[in-house]
């Protein structure tokens, strides 16, 4: 599926915007301040509140502060505008195998989060893990910039992040065509995560 809007006006107000208003991204905190800005009259907090009350209704822990475990932590999210929002989560064990862990709510990607209807976990294996980490070092992650242009109308979102050792990163992109990011998501949604999500609502 894809809605047009790609190529209309920045996102300058939206349900959206309606949905997460004020709300600080606090308690616990997701991301530095920040990190999201891309020009001089974007800081990048509408984007850092937003993600932080989708990933709330998720139920997700924040990864911008070291994991107590020690274990290196990667987290895919994917807000599609219109559909449910997914995240799915990989920490990686000191064996270098890891546990998926994969959730979804029932709202939509650019309204509320909705309440969780997806929650499972299971090990993956040290092959699983490698392809992952083998695509992170080929799409350069830790040197990308977190953000790349203006945030458009519609389209989806596609988050990924890392929390190792003492570094944290994360690099959104909006509705990406093609290239590592594209591929390491659908890996993680449809190959490991398993879930049956219907060609059209891809974007």
């Amino acid at each position: 599926m894809w809605h047009g809007a790609w190529a209309a006006l920045p996102l300058l107000a939206s349900a959206s915007a309606q949905i997460v208003g004020s709300l600080p991204d606090q308690n616990p905190r997701y991301f530095p301040v920040g990190v999201f800005a891309s020009v001089k009259s974007d800081d990048g907090n509408f984007k850092a509140r937003w993600y932080a009350e989708e990933l709330r209704g998720l139920k997700e822990p924040s990864l911008s502060e070291p994991a107590s475990s020690g274990e290196s932590i990667y987290r895919f999210t994917w807000l599609r505008t219109f559909h449910h929002p997914i995240v799915v989560r990989i920490a990686i064990h000191a064996s270098g195998t890891g546990t998926l862990t994969v959730r979804m709510s029932d709202g939509a990607g650019g309204y509320a989060p909705g309440k969780l209807i997806l929650n499972s976990a299971r090990e993956i294996s040290m092959t699983e893990v490698r392809h992952v980490l083998d695509t992170v070092d080929a799409m350069n992650f830790w040197q990308m910039p977190p953000s790349a242009g203006p945030l458009y109308l519609d389209g989806a979102e596609w988050m990924f992040e890392a929390s190792v050792r003492d570094k944290y990163h994360v690099v959104d992109r909006q509705s990406p065509q093609d290239g590592p990011l594209r591929e390491l998501g659908l890996y993680l949604v449809l190959t490991l995560g398993g879930l049956d999500v219907p060609a059209d609502t891809i974007y």
